[in-house]
Parts: structure tokens; sequence; C-alpha cells
């Protein structure tokens, strides 16, 4: 360490120069040294050994997904806007929701040759939202596909209210503006050869679905598909009756759960499930006709009767993947094709996982084996998770459990910055904000490739206690609240969150969170400071002792230890706020899932909660914080605000010996207020420090070589009098 220079040199070779303090400092609060993976941001296609990533099929991921898109505020009264749509794409979302009712419609005019037209519209229906154009907000999304020709499908997720005229304007629309891009799924797969068995799935991965735009609603089955469904029954019920009906007949009494079977639906049951079926089948149309025929006073002159229309119809119907129908349970929605989904509520999704509620409870499974159930369903099969009615002020519900539970759309309003949606967006920055991760693998099955298995990997029996130490050391350049250009000093705090998932005492999964909020520092935006938890410097071994021991109690209580019990969901959200008189203003925030986390001194990069961005103002804002993961056996730090969860009945985790951590983490602490003293903390450090460890990225962190009279690469940091000494 040449402090003269303020260099570190090889220690193999003296002239050759490692680091300047410049290039350690910038080092420090760059996205090399981030807190979150660098190797997990990046678009998993780009690196060597992901080729295969998104090539599972698209119900293996989380997707992320909004609701009620086209709203700019609440629920009630707040406007609708295209803009909306391509702002939630903009941030990374894949699944847009669209509300459709019939809009305005003009007669034909036979004399003018004009044929009637009907506009559908998109808004929330039964409320005072304003009304956009269907076929406006396609526009939009074609546009951003022709942009991006290469990324991954987007779902467009319609709520049909619409009328059977409109509904033709809807199909017409769709092929009209996305024409090749839109995505229309196979009519009749049960005429293919491949022989399809129980562990096929539907499903077409992202990876085939590049640059295709995919439809969620409705797919009521037609005529010619009953034909071929029923073919089967009716050769077994004429062996069995003497006089079957037509298959007019047969079919003429559609109840409102035959709207919800699908057409392309390919029968995986075993065959003594078909057996049991099948009978079943036959002697319901025995007693059937055999009733008709007694209480049937008229059968030759009677007007057939009249058949109920179907909700959907076949122009949309055809274009439509996923097909949703209504939760009833578990153990019967796992046999059913893998283009039939759910759409379940935050108030249900409790509920269900309640062991006194829910079909499932009923035929005598417990809370475990509902969760377990789920996760099974989620494997090849969708779910849509979706807020409260409540809700009408837009929050958003903890996307945490239902995460989970396997869900792949857990839809969330975007218009509303809060703790939820930036859980979502530290979420979603895997994969370089694609808008699609790979589930963890407690929620897939084993062995997939090798059948259907319902193994799965038990949380409570997989995921011990891991014990996650956070301390706030330092922030730097702070923006104003809603980057404003001029106003008075912020007085910075942080609020840190830990979101997870535990299994509660009756065996029932729920949602937890932990936080704790660090000091506040007075008038300091541009390099505040919390303290550290002990002084290793040289420099500092002498003085008063009272003076350190009121230091290290003060970093203590900006550090806390949390109980984590669900690495894989659990997330840690970053919050700075700006404390105020009456309301604090939220400055800027970011997210990062627990098993994306490094330790060590580590730098937060934080975002604009409103567009989840790094410009602007935002480009240099940081936090320097110390991450460490504790064995279970370790005593937790005395002195932490740490307040463990209650409840747990899950055993510690036993981890590997941590690696010994680098002398300079331990001694980085003078660098912003003490800029020399850092030069003196590496002496010692030099010969086990390895810079760019971590940083599985494959853009390095390789600053260029350089030599004594060369200048450092980035401008050295002001002298110590004009930097803001510490609260």
């Amino acid at each position: 360490v040449d402090l003269d220079n303020s260099i570190i040199r090889s220690p193999k070779d003296s002239s050759s120069v490692l680091l300047t303090k410049a290039q350690f400092e910038e080092f420090l609060l760059s996205k090399y040294n981030s807190a979150y993976d660098p190797a997990l941001l990046n678009d998993p296609t780009t690196t060597r050994h992901a080729d295969d990533y998104f090539k599972k099929p698209i119900s293996q991921y989380w997707i992320n997904t909004s609701h009620n898109t086209y709203l700019t505020g609440d629920q009630i009264q707040s406007k609708s806007s295209v803009q909306a749509y391509s702002l939630a794409l903009f941030r990374g979302c894949k699944c847009l929701e669209l509300d459709c009712w019939d809009g305005a419609s003009s007669p034909a005019n036979e004399k003018k040759k004009i044929a009637a037209t009907h506009q559908p519209v998109v808004f929330h229906g039964h409320t005072f939202t304003s009304k956009i154009s269907f076929r406006s907000i396609l526009e939009v999304v074609q546009n951003y596909v022709q942009a991006n020709p290469t990324g991954l499908p987007i779902i467009l997720s319609l709520e049909n209210h619409c009328s059977h005229p409109f509904q033709r304007t809807m199909a017409h629309d769709l092929k009209e503006v996305f024409g090749s891009n839109l995505y229309v799924p196979p009519r009749h797969p049960h005429r293919s050869k491949t022989k399809i068995t129980r562990n096929h799935h539907l499903l077409p991965s992202p990876d085939e679905l590049r640059g295709k735009v995919v439809i969620k609603g409705k797919r009521p089955p037609d005529a010619e598909d009953n034909k071929q469904q029923n073919q089967y029954i009716k050769s077994m019920s004429q062996a069995i009756l003497v006089k079957v009906g037509s298959n007019d007949e047969a079919t003429s009494d559609d109840d409102d759960d035959e709207e919800e079977e699908d057409p392309y639906e390919i029968t995986t049951r075993r065959s003594e499930e078909k057996e049991e079926d099948n009978v079943t089948a036959v002697t319901k149309v025995a007693k059937e006709d055999s009733n008709k025929t007694k209480t049937s006073k008229k059968p030759t002159n009677n007007k057939k009767q009249k058949q109920k229309p179907p909700k959907i119809v076949r122009e949309l119907a055809e274009l439509t993947l996923f097909h949703g129908t209504k939760y009833k349970s578990f153990e019967k929605s796992i046999d059913e094709a893998a283009s039939h989904m759910h759409s379940i509520g935050e108030a249900k999704i409790s509920k269900i996982l309640s062991s006194s509620s829910g079909s499932d409870a009923k035929n005598g499974n417990s809370s475990n084996d509902i969760s377990h159930l789920w996760r099974r369903y989620n494997h090849n099969h969708m779910t849509r998770t979706y807020p409260a009615g409540f809700r009408v002020d837009s929050s958003n519900y903890n996307p945490t459990l239902a995460w989970a539970m396997g869900c792949q759309l857990v839809a969330l309003n975007f218009q509303t910055p809060d703790s939820p949606l930036l859980l979502n967006d530290g979420r979603f920055r895997q994969s370089g904000n694609t808008g699609y991760v790979h589930k963890c693998p407690s929620l897939l099955l084993r062995t997939p490739s090798r059948g259907f298995s319902s193994s799965f990997i038990s949380p409570s029996a997989t995921f011990d206690l891991m014990m996650v130490r956070i301390q706030i050391v330092s922030g730097h350049c702070l923006p104003k609240p809603k980057a404003q250009k001029e106003g008075e000093e912020i007085d910075p705090y942080v609020v840190v969150e830990l979101h997870d998932v535990r299994v509660g005492v009756e065996g029932k999964e729920e949602c937890i969170s932990d936080e704790f909020r660090t000091t506040c520092v007075k008038n300091n935006g541009f390099c505040p400071t919390w303290g550290w938890s002990k002084s290793t410097s040289s420099a500092d071994s002498g003085g008063n002792t009272d003076t350190k021991k009121q230091k290290n109690d003060t970093a203590r209580k900006n550090a806390k230890t949390f109980e984590v019990h669900r690495p894989e969901v659990a997330m840690i959200l970053f919050q700075v706020v700006d404390e105020d008189l009456g309301f604090d203003d939220k400055i800027a925030s970011a997210a990062i899932p627990v098993n994306c986390l490094r330790e060590g001194y580590r730098s937060v990069q934080l975002f604009d909660d409103h567009c989840h961005s790094r410009t602007g103002p935002f480009q240099y804002a940081n936090l320097l914080v110390n991450i460490e993961i504790i064995d279970g056996n370790d005593d937790i730090p005395q002195g932490d605000s740490n307040t463990k969860s209650n409840g747990s009945d899950v055993a510690r985790q036993t981890t590997p010996p941590k690696q010994e951590k680098s002398a300079v983490a331990l001694k980085a602490k003078k660098l912003i207020n003490t800029p020399n003293a850092i030069m003196g903390a590496l002496k010692d450090a030099l010969p086990s420090m390895d810079i760019s460890k971590g940083a599985t990225n494959k853009e390095e962190f390789t600053p260029a070589p350089v030599t004594d009279q060369t200048p450092p690469l980035v401008p050295p940091p002001p002298p110590p009098a004009a930097t803001i000494p510490p609260s």
C-alpha cells in the first residue's frame, strides 16, 4: 500500500499497480459490488450455461402480472389510459388485463353500403372510471412487440363482458392488429398421432412463444367438438339402451359448468378412471332418456328445446390458449387439461390454505396437504391471483405467499408503488427484467421428466432456519423527494423489511414480515453515515473507550438479525425515507430476494419508486450495507434491534463454514470520512484480497493497469474538509 500515491501494488511485483484508491471507492459502490448477485441480473440467454432457461413449460415460471392495467388511480373514479399499458410493459410486465364491455355501435346502412360497427371499450365496469378503446390498447402492445421481436410472450387477460357482436369485433381486431404475432392454439390436438400421456404438458415454453401475444379468457366447446368427444359414450349407450335420443337431445340441456369445458382437452385419466366415468355417463343418459320417454306426452309434435347460447363466440374462443375455470378442488383440477387455469382472489388464498374451509379440506385434506396439492396443480397448470375487492384505493397485497404456492400470475396494481409492488420489481430484476423468472426447485416436481410424480420438496422439511444480519453503514448521493432539484436538505433514515412465508402452528402456511428502522441523520443526503459495528482500524486502537462504546451502540441500533424460513421466496426490502413534519416522504428503494444476497460489505443500488429506474438523480444513489449469513448455532450479536418471529417450529439451518471475510471488508469503514485511513486498513489484508470475487457476471471488474504517473480513471474524491461529517 503506497499511501503517498494512494495506490495498491501487487505483493509479488511492486511495480504492478492493482488498484488506486479512487478505483476502490468506485468499485465499493458500483454494480460489481452489488448486494444483488450480478450473475442473476442478466438475461440468462446471454450466459453460457443457461441455453435452456426459457425452454421449460410456461407453467414453471413466475410471470410479471398487472391487475386492471388500464387504471391510473383508484378503482372507482380514476382515469383509464392507454399509456398505462406502455408503462407496465416497460416496467417488465408480461401479463396485461383488459376488462372488455360493449361500447358504441352503429346499425348497417344498406343504401350507403355501410356495415354495422361495434366498438368494444375497456374500463372498470359499474364504476365512474373513464373508457378507452379496445383496439387502441392492442396497437400499443403491437408497437412494443415490433420493437422487441425476440421478446418473451405477452399474455392478454380478457375479462369479457361483451355481447356477441362486440366479441366478433374483438376477434377481428386481435387478428388484424397482431397478425402473425398472435398465437393461435391448435384447434384439434386430440387428432395428433402423438400419444399424450399423463406427464405430457400441453403448454408451450416461453422460448417457443417469443414475439407472440397469447390470449387468456374463456373457451367453451362447440357442436363439432362435442360430437367427437361424446362419440365413445354414445357408442356404449347404444349397446345398453333400446332407444337413445339424437345428439341434439343428449346435449341440449347445457348448463354453466359445461361452458367451462375445454374442447381441446385430452383425457389424461387412468383407464380405470375412464371406465368408471363412462359407466356413470351411460347410466345418466339411460335415466334421462327413460324419464323423457315417460313424461313426454307429444314426442313427435314438440318443438326442439332451445339451446342455451354460449357466452363466448367461436371466433374469439379459437384464439384463446388459457381457459379460465371455476375452482372447486385441486384434486379434481389436477386431472384437467393443462390449458385450464384458475383465478383466485386475495381473500380466497387464505381460505383455501385454511383447514376449516375449501373443497379440498372437506375431502379430509389438511392445510399442509392443500398447499401440497396447489403446488402440484401449479406444476402443469396456471393460477392467477388478484387483489381483493375492498382495495378500492388500488393498494396491493403481499405477493410472497402466492409465489410460495407456485402461482405464476400474481397480479398487482402497477399504479401504486407500495411495498408489494416494490417486492415484485425486485423479484423480476432477475433474468434481465424479462418478466419471466424460473420458479425455485421446491415448487417443482422432483422428477417430471420420468413421468408424473406427486413428490415435492416439503418446505417445512427442507428449509431450515436461516439467520441474516443486515447493517446499514452509509448512504451516497441520495436525491430529494420526487427527484426535486431544489428544496431543503433531507433527513434520511432507512427502513429494512423482511417478507417471508412460514408454516404456522396448525400447519397452515402464512405470510410474515419483520422490519427495523435506522436512526435519522439530519441535513445530510450526500453521504449520511449510520456507524460501524466495531472499530478494527489500528488508528482507533487508542482514544476514549466511552466514545468507542457509544459509536458501537449506535451502529448496533442500525442493524438487525432476521429469521428467514423460506429463503427461496423471501424478500428483503430497503427503503430510504425523508423524515418530515407530519408525513415522511419516500425517496428511493430496492428489493432483493434472500437467495440472491451476497455477504460482506455491499452496495444496494436504489431505484425510483414510481418507474423503477436509475436514471437522472437516482443514477448514483446507493446504500453501503454489511450482510452476514449467520449459522443457526451461532449467537446473535447482542445489541441488534432484533425481534425473532414467534411460533416457529422450524429447525435451525446447519450452514457450511463461511469463507473467511476479507479484511478489506472489515476495515473499509474509514473510506467515506477519512479517505487516507483506507490505505492503512488494506496493508495487512492485501495478500488475501480478491477484489472481484463474487462478480460472476460476464462483465468482470478489471480496471486498466496504471503506473505511478498515470492519473486515476475517475476523478479523485473531494478533500476531507469538503466532506460532510457524520451525524
